[in-house]
């Protein structure tokens, strides 16, 4: 999979959110970072081998969350931006067990309302 692959996703991602109405800090997010993947000099899948999600999320334009959601997509092509929350209040992505990736990545998020 390339970066132009992976751009393309979190752009087509980043429209569909905004066709239905999303947070549009959420859409901006999934488009800036696609311009960030597209601006990468190295192939995500081998900056993710070689020196892990961190590396992603120090790009600027890629947080933390897509940092993850990349590295799961670039590594088994499966997209699971984060949805959701869990009984704890804890957004959540499934990723595949079949590519030794975690079961879930939890993130604290406050309650709203």
């Amino acid at each position: 999979m390339t970066n132009d692959d992976i751009a393309r996703k979190l752009r087509a991602h980043a429209n569909e959110l905004a066709r239905r109405g999303d947070n549009l800090y959420r859409v901006r997010s999934f488009r800036q970072a696609a311009l960030a993947v597209m601006g990468l000099t190295e192939d995500v899948r081998t900056l993710v081998g070689r020196s892990g999600t961190d590396a992603l999320a120090d790009v600027p334009g890629i947080g933390a969350s897509l940092a993850e959601t990349i590295e799961v997509y670039a590594i088994s092509g499966v997209w699971a931006p984060r949805t959701g929350t869990n009984e704890r209040g804890w957004r959540t992505v499934p990723t595949p067990k079949a590519h030794g990736l975690r079961q879930s990545l939890p993130l604290k998020v406050e309650a709203t309302g």
